[in-house]
C-alpha cells in the first residue's frame, strides 16, 4: 500500500505504525502479511527521505551565498 505523504513526521509517524503492524504479524506467524507491512514501511521512509531532501533543497535555494574575498 502506497501513500503519499506531504510532512515529514506523517510519514515516519506511518513508519513506525507499520512497524509495529510487522512485528505483530510476525508474532502471529503470519509471514506474508509482516513482508508486506515491511514494504510498507521502507515505502514510508523513503517518503520521509524524499519529504526531508526536498525541504532542504528548497531551504538552500533560499539561502543567499556568501560572497568570500
Amino acid at each position: 500500500m502506497f501513500r503519499r505523504h506531504t510532512d515529514a513526521q506523517a510519514a515516519l509517524r506511518q513508519q513506525g505504525d507499520d512497524l509495529k503492524c510487522r512485528d505483530r504479524a510476525k508474532k502471529w506467524g503470519m509471514a506474508d502479511s509482516a513482508k508486506k507491512w515491511q514494504a510498507s514501511a521502507d515505502a514510508a521512509m523513503d517518503e520521509f527521505a524524499r519529504i526531508t531532501q526536498e525541504e532542504h533543497d528548497r531551504r538552500t535555494a533560499r539561502t543567499p551565498k556568501r560572497r568570500t574575498k
